[in-house]
């Protein structure tokens, strides 16, 4: 995992974004890039951007975990959604991603990071190998850490149970 600290201040935050890619995402592929291409725009000139590293981390079928980068230089992902929603999977997999990363950085910079998990996804899972259960176990986990959960949802699948 390329990791970014190079943090420009001693209040480090880092977000992991999980952007479904399921082929039931397709009619919405321009609003996900342009919400992600917004979310960059909004740090280009914020005074501490230098310390907010941010991973895109994508799913349909399987998870493709990104490198966290800074946020001004955030990755582009392509986008061209197809196959199924492993959407408990994903979010197991990337909690795991970023909670790994969150103890790299109190151990190699000797502070806790301010962290965020936010999910772009339409919340139908479909050919999930993991349960409703066991995902609302990570994000439950994800709370009890202290990290920020945020659920985008596009299309009435995503409930508020998997929120906090």
């Amino acid at each position: 995992m390329s990791n970014y600290m190079d943090f420009t201040s001693t209040n480090p935050n880092v977000n992991v974004i999980l952007v479904d890619k399921s082929g039931s995402m397709s009619g919405d592929r321009e609003r996900v890039l342009k919400g992600l291409e917004g979310y960059r725009r909004n740090f280009l000139e914020f005074p501490e951007a230098g310390s907010i590293a941010v991973s895109i981390c994508t799913f349909s079928d399987y998870v493709e975990l990104g490198d966290f980068n800074q946020v001004r230089e955030m990755e582009r992902i392509s986008y061209h959604p197809n196959g199924g929603t492993a959407l408990n999977y994903a979010i197991i997999t990337a909690a795991n991603h970023l909670v790994k990363y969150m103890e790299e950085i109190e151990k190699v910079k000797k502070c806790s990071p301010v962290a965020s998990f936010i999910v772009f996804s339409d919340g139908e899972p479909c050919g999930d190998k993991n349960t409703d259960e066991e995902g609302k176990a990570a994000i439950d986990e994800l709370n009890f850490l202290g990290v920020n959960t945020i659920f985008v949802p596009f299309g009435k699948a995503i409930k508020e149970e998997y929120g906090s």
